[in-house]
This record gives C-alpha cells, sequence and structure tokens, in this order.
C-alpha cells in the first residue's frame, strides 16, 4: 500500500526559530552569564487561552521561563510566552517581574523585548540581589 500522507518536514521561512527554542538558549545563556549559579528551564503547558481576544479559546502552548537557583533552593518566573498551537507567532508574553503583558508579531520582536525584560532595572536589581547572596556564603565557607 501507497503513503497517502504528504511531506511533513517543517519549514516556516519567516522565522529560524520557535519561541520555545528562543527561551531555551536564552535560558543556556544566562547559566554562562552567571558562571552556572543561575539555570535557565522552560516549562510548557497547553491551555486554553483567555487573556487576549486573538487568542480567547484557543488551545495555546505556554512556556514558562524560569530562572532556578540551585544553591539557594529557590526560583521564580520571569516570564511566560503563548501562542497558539498552530502558529508560533504572534505570541503573547507577559512578566510581572517587569509588568509586561503585550504581543509580539514575529522573531525580531521577540528577541527585542526579551532584551528589554531580561536588562530592565527590576531583573537586574533581582539578579544582583541573589549574586550578592551566592558569593557572601562562598565568602563565608573561607572562614
Amino acid at each position: 500500500m501507497n503513503n497517502l500522507w504528504p511531506s511533513l518536514s517543517s519549514s516556516n521561512p519567516g522565522d529560524s526559530n520557535t519561541p520555545k527554542s528562543i527561551l531555551i538558549h536564552q535560558a543556556k545563556e544566562l547559566e554562562r552569564a552567571s558562571d552556572t549559579k543561575f539555570s535557565g528551564i522552560v516549562v510548557t503547558t497547553t491551555i486554553k487561552a483567555r487573556f487576549d481576544k486573538k487568542f480567547e479559546g484557543s488551545d495555546v502552548f505556554q512556556h514558562e521561563f524560569s530562572v532556578v537557583i540551585p544553591d539557594l533552593d529557590y526560583s521564580f518566573t520571569l516570564l511566560t510566552l503563548s501562542h497558539k498551537i498552530i502558529e508560533i507567532y504572534p505570541c503573547h508574553v507577559e512578566s510581572d517581574i517587569v509588568f509586561v503583558a503585550t504581543i509580539v508579531k514575529n522573531e525580531s520582536e521577540l528577541l527585542d523585548l526579551l532584551k528589554t525584560i531580561f536588562n530592565d532595572k527590576e531583573t537586574v536589581r533581582i539578579l544582583k540581589s541573589i549574586m550578592f547572596q551566592l558569593n557572601a556564603e562562598e565568602d563565608a565557607k573561607d572562614f
């Protein structure tokens, strides 16, 4: 019997990276930038959207980007990104840390927004405060 299915190889010529792959890459960059003291984790769930009229009632992937500090047994959610299962853009991005809730239309807008969130004064204040505590604990071990 012949295969009746079309070719299902994926290609999205407009954007070369999925939102989730961008978040995973940035999680690895956070680990490098913090000398492995922080790690990022991306947890994906499927939900029914209720946060925007463009998404209302649709099944969406929700990617939660959290910062994990293993030495302090602590983590916090920095942002949540959602998009329809059948489309990767537009995306709804929210961060309670920096008070952002917006829609991005493409990869370029997403990268710009992530840079803004990661470099926001509140994000930086939190990360530096945690880093200070980690370094103080390491210094105390030397006594």
